[in-house]
């Protein structure tokens, strides 16, 4: 899956806007480049891609279940690798989603998507036991390792040059060269180069820059189904590719071994690593010496989201460190709230949004006859009694109008529902069903 761009959504670098100041101007151009830049690759390379059977999703929040809490702290006691990303709110530049994906020995492996802005109370035993899943991966004890100073000069002298190139430098060290980026310069690889240049695959950035404070569920997600599937499929994927790379890099692969890899071998500790270890037990999160590999980030990088820094291609250093405790203390800390917006402002800014969301409201309705003294209560129940997922229901003169979410439950439910559902004679048979 890829977030289709037209041409005429692309920015123009030669007509730039003539009212930014000279700093919004820079970070325009920036922008814009990284935009030409993704529908290049979009138009000339595949789809990066991960199957779905090779991982399962789960979102942390207030209303995930004691019972999915244990069912993924049990799987993070059989791993000893996780890449971790994070990602950080468009306008408020808060950290708010970390992505964790964990390495087993065997698929699938699951991708974690921890919430910030929608974790439960401090005191509840919800939230002590998400608290007890972040300590079992940022405890004190593990050893990390730095990607970042090897993938560099790992992907600089696995990728070919060209015969010009080769003949032109090749009593030049160290030098800089057309066909690779970055060589001879102290510049980072971005994610989506690295994949492109790696994996000749196309990592798509455009939801890099989104409001990551909403609730991605989509149990519980008030964001419209484009939106949400785009910006979820964005922070697996970016998390997964980091997993892509990590045996390439640390095992000095050449390109041939990282095209022959299967996913399954890309995604997996092989199994000899694991003979090294003991299991992980309270005593080991409580201060045992353990050796372990954790691919984390340090902090989030807004305006540099794109460069391989610890945040995405969890790039550490070797030696032993004890990590910081820096996800610990976001649960424990409390977020900082907004200025009190003033009334006039709140009613202008709702009466936007609400006028935005009701052009797509009726999007994926089903239309039925609708007998006129039938209340809006009784046609919910049943509804419900039917198993129809709606959103919304509301009388159009003498027709009933289902709002469902999406297309395919339309058309799944366009055939569950009679076209005379609602008339005089149901109408009757409900009205005595409920005395």
């Amino acid at each position: 899956m890829s977030f289709i761009v037209k041409p005429s959504q692309l920015r123009d670098p030669a007509k730039p806007p003539t009212d930014l100041a000279a700093r919004s101007l820079k970070n325009w151009y920036k922008n814009t480049n990284k935009q030409l830049q993704n529908y290049d690759y979009q138009l000339n390379y595949p789809p990066f891609y991960v199957p779905d059977v090779c991982y399962q999703v789960f979102h942390i929040h207030r209303y995930i279940s004691l019972e999915q809490l244990q069912t993924i702290i049990a799987h993070i006691k059989s791993c000893r690798s996780f890449s971790i990303d994070m990602e950080s709110d468009r306008y408020t530049h808060e950290l708010a989603l970390i992505q964790i994906h964990t390495i087993p020995s065997q698929l699938p492996g699951i991708v974690i998507l921890l919430e910030l802005f929608h974790l439960p109370l401090v005191d509840t035993i919800l939230f002590q036991q998400i608290y007890s899943l972040v300590q079992l991966i940022f405890y004190s004890a593990l050893n990390y390792i730095n990607l970042q100073r090897r993938f560099k000069p790992w992907i600089e002298r696995t990728l070919p040059h060209s015969e010009e190139c080769k003949s032109e430098h090749i009593n030049s060290q160290p030098y800089r060269c057309d066909c690779i980026p970055h060589i001879g310069t102290k510049e980072t690889w971005s994610l989506q180069k690295a994949v492109r240049y790696a994996c000749n695959q196309f990592l798509d950035k455009s939801y890099t820059k989104s409001r990551w404070k909403k609730l991605l569920d989509p149990l519980y997600s008030t964001l419209p189904s484009p939106t949400l599937n785009n910006m979820t499929y964005y922070a697996i994927y970016d998390v997964l590719a980091v997993s892509y790379l990590r045996r390439p890099v640390l095992e000095s692969w050449d390109l041939d071994q990282l095209k022959e890899a299967t996913v399954a071998s890309l995604l997996t500790v092989p199994l000899f690593t694991f003979g090294e270890l003991e299991d992980i037990s309270d005593d080991d999160i409580n201060g045992t010496e353990q050796t372990s590999t954790l691919n984390l980030i340090h902090e989030p990088q807004i305006a540099d989201e794109l460069i391989i820094h610890a945040d995405d291609l969890n790039l550490l250093s070797d030696e032993p460190t004890v990590l910081p405790s820096i996800p610990t203390q976001l649960l424990l800390t409390k977020v900082k709230s907004h200025s009190r917006r003033s009334i006039q402002s709140r009613t202008k800014r709702n009466k936007t949004r609400n006028s935005t969301r009701r052009l797509f409201r009726y999007r994926h309705a089903i239309r039925r006859d609708l007998y006129h003294k039938f209340p809006m209560f009784m046609v919910k129940m049943i509804l419900k009694k039917l198993n129809i997922q709606f959103v919304h229901v509301t009388r159009d003169v003498n027709e009933l109008l289902i709002v469902i979410k999406n297309k395919h439950l339309r058309e799944q439910y366009e055939e569950t529902i009679p076209m005379n559902y609602f008339d005089r004679d149901h109408y009757i048979h409900a009205k005595q069903l409920l005395k």
